[in-house]
């Protein structure tokens, strides 16, 4: 699985980032994993052909230690899909500045 990690997170980090997650996206359905859903806009056009699919997100994970974002777009209708995908650049990009904004509003060193 292609990752986005965040890893040696001080003690409270992980908490800080559990209770804004928890307040601003969807809480996924495993302890500690989240669902970022992706706006229309952002999907490619295999993605944005397949309603029944839709709609998609990518996961975070957090522990004590680590914050892991998944690079894989998913669907929240099905497993299997060619819609279901590794985020393309646009996407990864995306991704990544979500992760390092969330970090800088939280005030968290790495």
């Amino acid at each position: 699985m292609k990752q986005y990690v965040i890893d040696e997170l001080r003690p409270g980090d992980a908490d800080k980032i559990r209770k804004y997650l928890s307040e601003n996206v969807q809480i996924g359905p495993l302890p500690d994993v989240y669902w970022v859903w992706i706006q229309e806009e952002m999907l490619d056009i295999d993605q944005r052909d397949h309603h029944q699919c839709q709609p998609h997100y990518w996961a975070i994970e957090i522990s004590d230690h680590h914050l892991a974002c998944e690079l894989l777009i998913r669907s929240s209708q099905r497993m299997r899909c060619n819609c279901v995908k590794y985020a393309n650049e646009t996407q990864r990009n995306i991704i990544i500045q979500w992760i390092e904004s969330l970090l800088v509003e939280l005030n968290i060193l790495t």
